[in-house]
C-alpha cells in the first residue's frame, strides 16, 4: 500500500516534469509543421527549376546536333529566339 509520502513524491514528479514535456512536445510539433509547410513549396519550386534547366539544355543539344540543317535552311534567327526564350524562362524561375 502506498504511503502518504509516496503520493507526495508522485505529485511532485508529475508537476515538475509535465511542463517541460508539454513545452518540448509543442516546440517539436511547431517545428515539424513549419518544416512541412515551407518544404512543400520549396520542393515544387526546385522541380520547376530542374524542368526549365533541362528544357534549356535540351534546346542547346538539339541546336548543336542539327547545326548543319539549321544553317542550310537559314533557321539561325528562329533557333536563337527559342534558346533565348528558354534561357529567360530559366532565369525568371530562378529569381522567383
Amino acid at each position: 500500500m502506498y504511503t502518504y509520502y509516496t503520493y507526495i513524491l508522485i505529485y511532485i514528479y508529475i508537476n515538475i516534469y509535465i511542463y517541460p514535456f508539454i513545452t518540448m512536445l509543442g516546440y517539436s510539433s511547431f517545428g515539424t509543421g513549419m518544416t512541412l509547410w515551407i518544404g512543400k513549396t520549396l520542393v515544387q519550386k526546385n522541380a520547376k527549376q530542374l524542368k526549365t534547366e533541362a528544357d534549356f539544355r535540351f534546346s542547346l543539344v538539339r541546336m548543336r546536333e542539327n547545326s548543319e540543317s539549321i544553317a542550310f535552311y537559314g533557321g539561325e534567327a528562329l533557333e536563337m529566339r527559342e534558346i533565348k526564350a528558354r534561357l529567360a524562362k530559366t532565369i525568371d524561375n530562378y529569381y522567383r
